[in-house]
């Protein structure tokens, strides 16, 4: 719903935007796990704060949320927060990857655009 909401009920852009979002999330936790034991601060941060941007147009609540904190942490260079926080993204990352694995979009979006006019 909030994905439809968020492209103006365009079912095709919003599921096009989840399905760019979702394509890499492996390797997107990979480097994100890589860069905070690396402790690349910097690197880190630019990562992260992408994933958060992408979040925002895609209805994805909790990967959302877990970015945004995490994002904040690095830019104001509170490192104390860091590991919970990194713990909390990882782990939004890999229930939206075990949902998408479950879910087909094209179905999901044909559904909710279905609900929406009825």
């Amino acid at each position: 719903q909030e994905a439809l909401r968020l492209s103006n009920g365009k079912k095709d852009l919003a599921r096009d935007m989840l399905a760019k979002l979702t394509a890499n999330l492996g390797i997107e936790a990979e480097e994100i796990s890589h860069f905070f034991q690396q402790q690349a601060w910097s690197e880190l941060q630019e990562k992260v704060h992408r994933l958060y941007g992408g979040c925002c147009y895609c209805g994805v609540p909790e990967l959302r949320q877990a970015s945004g904190e995490l994002d904040a942490l690095l830019v104001k260079g509170d490192h104390t927060g860091l590991p919970d926080s990194l713990n909390a993204v990882l782990k939004a990352i890999q229930r939206l990857r075990e949902w998408v694995e479950d879910h087909d979009l094209d179905i999901i979006f044909d559904m909710e655009n279905e609900d929406s006019t009825a």
